[in-house]
């Protein structure tokens, strides 16, 4: 048993706790407590009364402010309040303004909400006063010179921004009140609210917090193993949120017991409160039809999917946290169009054939899951997996021999193909639950963000509402490795502009983003532009 800093439940907001819990007690990301109510920034900004008896006089000069029914002269009393700090997802607002009498009486005092703020002091009259709503939100009923009497308008406090309130007085004699000229005791107001729970992890399909997005990467430079991550996260200043692994074609999921994969989805490798994530890119054959449930099946390969589940399920017993698994492989459009320089290619690779081998193996997951006892619906915080597809580079390349060209991965037509590849369920709906792209720059090329938005726009004017709607990550991005390394000044300025636009939420619908590292001439530390990668890696939107 360790102590760890969250205990996860299903939510994307969600409270920091401190409680030593044993593994076991980890469900899937998120740990909650009662938040106590906080205090907003409010003041009482302008006030004013009008009189019905001086239609057209202001009276936002004084010292006071006058209520009263005296013949033949209503007063109105105006209150302006300016509250901010309340954050999205607050609840329980509640306001008290506060006023103090200069005189006593025994009369009842009503406020109600304005109609408008659109007032000012100088200038508002009883000819052109905004109104205000018959309802009575708070009441007084005797008044006593220099004591505080207070109504609660939380029924006129929305949230951030300006209000009105106003007061009347049914009957009764004159009453004065300090005002904000008043030296004395100037009208205040409070206002607090209970804050959101502090969002600590990601839902049940690891979507981190609201504005947010996990950071990650491939850190292979020589090999993934445990040198090169922490060699990386020294690098960057910061932990991964999510480490990136890949499969070749064939291969198991998980690699051997204990393996460096393993060891992270299990937090071995130097434990921490906040345990990495893990995403990998799985291909359990190069042949997509090998596995898409079809009657020339590999026996073999059917079998190495069904052991694959089984084990994921086993790990997830220990680990109590999901995993990220992008099935059948990686840039599917290559296979696609049969690309070369390496990449495998196979007649029977088409979309429909990906489309059943990703229905295939999610089916094959789904019935070692419940023969497990674990729910099969994906959004269950026990459901072991959160599916999802990473596709190639969406910008225009020029060579289809090798799927590359000036701008980097990709054929220009790879577009509607991606689309289309989004793996869907025979009745038409997605199965993943994230989307992906890989967004690259030549060295010597393009700035990064340029190939980004090239990418990111497309898909905003492009994708289906339903592919929109889900949370999108770059599979991994970065510099074509054989294209030789970028310059200091290219790094230095891609990800330097890629922090201030994270920072300013150029990319909402982006919530990961993978680095790949794989080749030295990527390495941000050594090509050198360590610093600015630094910037980025901790710039304010990014989750750990």
């Amino acid at each position: 048993m360790r102590c760890l800093q969250v205990h996860y439940i299903l939510s994307t907001a969600v409270a920091l706790g401190s409680g030593c819990v044993s593994p076991d007690d980890r469900d899937d990301d998120h740990t909650s407590e009662t938040s106590a109510a906080a205090s907003a920034t409010a003041a009482v900004t302008e006030d004013a009364y009008v009189a019905s008896g001086f239609p057209a006089d202001t009276h936002g000069i004084q010292t006071f402010l006058v209520l009263g029914t005296g013949p033949n002269n209503l007063h109105h009393v105006y209150l302006k309040l300016s509250v901010s700090g309340i954050p999205s997802g607050a609840t329980g607002i509640t306001a008290v303004l506060q006023v103090s009498p200069q005189t006593s009486a025994s009369n009842v005092i009503n406020a109600h909400c304005g109609n408008s703020s659109a007032w000012s002091e100088a200038g508002i009259t009883w000819n052109n006063q905004v109104g205000f709503s018959t309802a009575v939100v708070s009441s007084i009923n005797a008044e006593t010179a220099g004591s505080p009497a207070r109504f609660d308008v939380s029924a006129c406090v929305t949230g951030n921004g300006t209000f009105t309130v106003v007061l009347d007085e049914p009957s009764g004699a004159v009453v004065k009140l300090d005002s904000t000229r008043s030296a004395s005791h100037p009208p205040t107001v409070a206002v607090t609210f209970t804050p959101p729970p502090p969002c600590t992890g990601p839902d049940a399909m690891l979507i981190p917090c609201p504005g947010k997005r996990w950071e990650g990467a491939n850190p292979a430079s020589s090999g993934t193993t445990v040198a090169n991550l922490q060699s990386f996260e020294a690098m960057q200043g910061v932990q991964l949120g999510v480490v990136h692994f890949f499969r070749a074609p064939g291969s198991t999921l998980w690699g051997t017991a204990g393996a460096f994969q393993e060891q992270v989805y299990l937090d071995t490798v130097a434990p921490r409160t906040n345990p990495r994530h893990v995403y990998v890119g799985y291909r359990p054959n190069a042949d997509w039809s090998l596995f898409d449930g079809a009657d020339s099946d590999d026996v073999a390969t059917i079998d190495r999917i069904h052991a694959d589940a089984r084990r994921t399920i086993a790990l997830f017993a220990q680990a109590h946290r999901k995993v990220w698994i992008n099935a059948v492989n990686h840039e599917p459009e290559r296979y696609v169009f049969g690309c070369g320089g390496g990449n495998a290619t196979n007649a029977h690779n088409t979309v429909a054939t990906y489309q059943a081998a990703w229905r295939n193996v999610v089916a094959i997951f789904d019935r070692e899951i419940a023969a497990a006892g674990l729910p099969t619906r994906h959004a269950d915080p026990q459901y072991p997996v959160v599916w999802a597809i990473n596709t190639q580079n969406l910008a225009k390349a020029t060579n289809p021999a090798t799927c590359k060209g000036e701008h980097g991965n990709g054929l220009s037509t790879f577009r509607a193909v991606m689309l289309a590849l989004a793996p869907r369920t025979t009745s038409g709906s997605l199965i993943v639950q994230w989307f992906g792209w890989n967004p690259y720059s030549p060295a010597g090329g393009r700035p990064l963000t340029t190939a980004i938005d090239d990418g990111y726009n497309f898909l905003i004017a492009n994708a289906p509402a339903d592919l929109k709607a889900l949370p999108w990550h770059f599979g991994e991005f970065g510099y074509l490795g054989d294209q030789g390394a970028p310059s200091v000044a290219q790094g230095t300025a891609d990800f330097t502009s890629l922090a201030s636009r994270l920072d300013a939420n150029s990319f909402p619908n982006v919530r990961m983003l993978l680095y790949f590292d794989a080749v030295g001439l990527q390495d941000p530390a050594t090509v050198g532009f360590g610093a600015a990668f630094r910037t980025y890696a901790t710039s304010s939107t990014m989750f750990h």
